[in-house]
């Protein structure tokens, strides 16, 4: 079973909970072993085996995901993107957070029709500080047991969640 931070997967998906990281991969043959994993966190971290994402106690986890789009500079593609992430096809509630990283373009103007959305939450940024800075506001405000980055340029299909989750599920049994 992968289901916990000793196991990682060359190729995948990730999904963050509150206090571990769950790696899922597309088939059997891109999970490597614990001791491999290990070894390639410890590359990054001097205790592999503490969790992987810090948990703000005080933070109510309202949905089952939230995603997260940080933007900047992609007025061509942000329209489509925010529209595949809002329809999509799934029993899990999800909210999403827009975080604009100051998008010299028309982004702006873009993510003023969703601001009153009850379901986007859209932050602005004073000053240019990253893709970085951007998913790490975007953790700071989440409410969803799990995390999940979307690219601004980038567009799900419309069942990209369920299919993330049902393959979840199907790796913790």
């Amino acid at each position: 079973m992968v289901y916990n931070i000793k196991y990682m997967v060359k190729k995948g998906f990730s999904l963050f909970s509150n206090d571990i990281v769950h790696f899922i991969p597309k088939t059997k043959e891109q999970m490597i072993s614990a001791e491999e994993a290990e070894s390639i966190l410890e590359q990054y971290s001097s205790d592999p085996k503490s969790p992987a994402l810090w948990t703000h106690p005080k933070i109510e986890r309202n949905h089952d995901l939230t995603i997260i789009i940080p933007v900047y500079n992609v007025e061509k593609y942000l329209e489509k993107c925010l529209e595949s992430v809002l329809h999509q096809k799934t029993e899990y509630s999800y909210d999403v957070i827009v975080v604009n990283d100051c998008s010299p373009d028309n982004s702006v103007r873009i993510l003023k029709h969703y601001q009153d959305d009850p379901s986007v939450k859209v932050i602005h940024h004073k000053s240019n500080q990253g893709l970085s800075a951007a998913r790490n506001t975007g953790l700071r405000e989440a409410q969803g047991e799990y995390v999940m980055f979307v690219d601004s340029d980038d567009y799900l299909s419309t069942d990209a969640v369920e299919i993330l989750y049902h393959n979840y599920y199907r790796y913790l049994q």
